[in-house]
């Protein structure tokens, strides 16, 4: 049974306090959420169509809306499903074909409220200013996350309910080939939905460009766990036990006594440009779940798969600036290749974000000591 893990974002102080005092229901799954259907009084039930429609402000982009026959959790009939695409006004300077951003939105979220006008994340602002289409995903109440076993990720729709929703989000996305380019599309999420986001973007990994996530990495459970994990989480006064579990735990939620790896044992895999996946963590220093996220690092080293990652101050909450970050940091409007890394991610840097690079032959560099250097240089020779 699998006890589910809380992200505390868009909930207040005394919901957290209501859900805490709630049993988990048995799963097969990695459950970051409070439950199906068992939602507090004056939360109302998410998952339809009514999730990329209703909001109190206005909502950009084309609606999409399907029945998904292989979503059955809630009903054997199957489930509808939606999301909108968001293209940006053109402008000159933005590419025939749009690259493509996937956002997976976290617990208790939907849809709209990413691409509504006066949205809390700023990827909508981000498209417009850049030249990227968006995609606002939206879970059937929760993303169904898998739990998996070291060295065997499962990717089939088997293994969770939105696979074929994936599908065909992707499917979408080609036959609107004439103005989306196919070849550039990236995977984004936050907390439950990082967690989705580091399963589908390894699953899905020949038909995307890369992917980026903050507030959860990896799970670790049994022999996963290893004693040089172990040795680092506690310091941060974790009860992590080799071999048993990483200790994880918050508020008495994240106990995990089904998984060895949850979402997934990443592994080195190509992108649809036959090249590695970008990949880029973002991580807060104070998040609860950062130990996830240092799972994933350590995994992602051990298989010799290169990362960025980007450190910022604060805690398990919607960094502010996450567009512009993730978006720069896996150069999603970068048409002219990796050279111009630096340009991409040197505004980032000049606004404290502390930037490394991860390479596949074991080696770190440290960007933002160089970063702030040129983005200074610029200011100097005032052409920033």
């Amino acid at each position: 049974m699998l006890r589910r893990v809380l992200s505390f974002l868009l909930l207040t102080v005394g919901l957290a306090a209501f859900m805490s005092r709630h049993q988990a229901a048995p799963s097969s799954h990695l459950d970051l959420h409070f439950g199906f259907n068992d939602f507090p009084a004056g939360l109302p039930n998410d998952g339809g169509v009514n999730d990329c429609i209703a909001s109190t402000s206005p909502v950009v982009g084309d609606l999409f809306s399907f029945q998904d026959k292989l979503d059955t959790r809630f009903n054997d009939s199957g489930a509808d499903r939606c999301f909108r695409l968001y293209k940006p006004p053109r402008k000159p300077e933005f590419p025939e074909k749009l690259p493509v951003v996937v956002y997976f939105h976290e617990m208790y979220d939907r849809a709209v409220h990413a691409c509504q006008e006066e949205s809390y994340i700023d990827l909508r602002r981000q498209a417009e200013e850049k030249g990227f289409a968006l995609v606002c995903a939206d879970a059937n109440v929760h993303w169904d996350i898998p739990e998996n076993k070291m060295g065997k990720g499962v990717c089939q729709a088997s293994s969770s309910a939105d696979f074929s929703y994936v599908q065909h989000i992707l499917k979408s996305i080609g036959h609107h080939n004439k103005t989306l380019n196919p070849k550039q599309v990236f995977f984004m999420g936050h907390s439950e939905g990082a967690a989705f986001t580091n399963w589908a973007s390894f699953c899905f990994s020949h038909e995307i460009r890369g992917f980026a996530s903050s507030g959860f990495g990896l799970k670790l459970h049994g022999p996963a766990v290893l004693q040089r994990h172990c040795d680092k989480v506690r310091l941060e006064d974790y009860n992590c036990q080799p071999g048993v579990d990483d200790g994880v735990d918050v508020g008495g939620y994240g106990a995990c006594n089904g998984c060895e790896v949850s979402p997934i044992d990443p592994w080195r895999t190509k992108n649809v440009a036959h090249q590695d996946l970008r990949i880029c963590l973002l991580v807060a220093e104070n998040d609860y779940f950062r130990p996830t996220m240092w799972s994933m690092e350590a995994a992602l080293r051990h298989k010799h798969i290169p990362f960025r990652r980007l450190l910022i101050e604060g805690k398990h909450e919607m960094p502010q600036g996450f567009g512009e970050m993730m978006t720069s940091c896996l150069q999603v409007t970068d048409y002219k290749g990796p050279k111009s890394a630096a340009r991409a991610l040197e505004h980032v840097a000049s606004e404290g974000v502390q930037v490394s690079s991860h390479r596949a032959n074991g080696t770190t560099v440290n960007k933002t000591t160089k970063l702030r250097e040129l983005v200074q240089r610029r200011a100097d020779q005032q052409i920033l």
